[in-house]
């Protein structure tokens, strides 16, 4: 379903979620991919780790709101499972 090569942050994943979530506050012609090290999207913030310039590290222009309400059911159901152990 995901089709992004790569991504932890502000990527297709989260993204998508956050269409089916909240679309309201989603501006998907803000939509970037950014962060795949060694394009020259990376920079150091005083020593800490590589940041991408947008803040993304991934693919978020390939989100849908389709995706993210699979990714949602997904979640869900792996929570209502977990809380069945618990009983």
């Amino acid at each position: 379903m995901l089709e992004q090569q790569y991504g932890s942050h502000a990527d297709e994943h989260e993204t998508s979620l956050m269409l089916h979530i909240a679309p309201e506050v989603v501006d998907m012609r803000l939509a970037v991919d950014d962060g795949v090290e060694g394009e020259g999207r990376f920079t150091r913030s005083k020593g800490q780790g590589l940041w991408s310039r947008s803040g993304v590290f991934g693919q978020a222009t390939l989100a849908t709101p389709d995706k993210g309400r699979v990714i949602a059911q997904f979640l869900l159901d792996h929570v209502l499972e977990q809380l069945k152990i618990l009983d």
